[in-house]
């Protein structure tokens, strides 16, 4: 870890250089004796402590070309994306990880279809994508 993080707080000064070395104390500790990663690459199992380290990704493009996403269903959840929960000791918890994509980021760069009608019966979401439409960013 250290070859990897020592270059990055050559670079960086202050409160970003001390959260690097934090980074890696916590990347050493959440790995210490059980390998995160199997021999062929894959996940050995899941691991709480490693969790905060893999990353959440919201949308993956496989294929080459404009992405054409149609959305039958533009409630907000489904159009802007939503943040899930879970539960633990009866509390409601969630991190980056819940974070799921809605139909614009998956059209990000494409082209977004909608059934106009069933857009504007969910008024939280009509008036979401005019909010993401206007100010340009989700």
């Amino acid at each position: 870890m250290k070859e990897l993080i020592t270059p990055l707080r050559g670079r960086h000064r202050g409160r970003l250089a001390d959260w690097l070395e934090r980074l890696g104390e916590a990347l050493l500790a959440a790995v210490d004796a059980q390998p995160l990663f199997a021999d062929d690459g894959s996940l050995a199992g899941y691991r709480p402590e490693a969790q905060a380290f893999l990353p959440n990704v919201l949308v993956a493009r496989t294929e080459a070309g404009t992405p054409v996403v149609y959305e039958e269903s533009p409630a907000p959840g489904t159009l802007l994306g939503r943040i899930d929960y879970g539960s633990e000791y009866g509390t409601l918890v969630t991190d980056f990880s819940r974070i799921r994509a809605g139909a614009l980021h998956r059209a990000n760069g494409g082209c977004l279809v909608l059934d106009a009608r069933r857009l504007v019966t969910e008024p939280a979401a009509w008036e979401g994508l005019k909010r993401a439409l206007t100010a340009g960013q989700l």
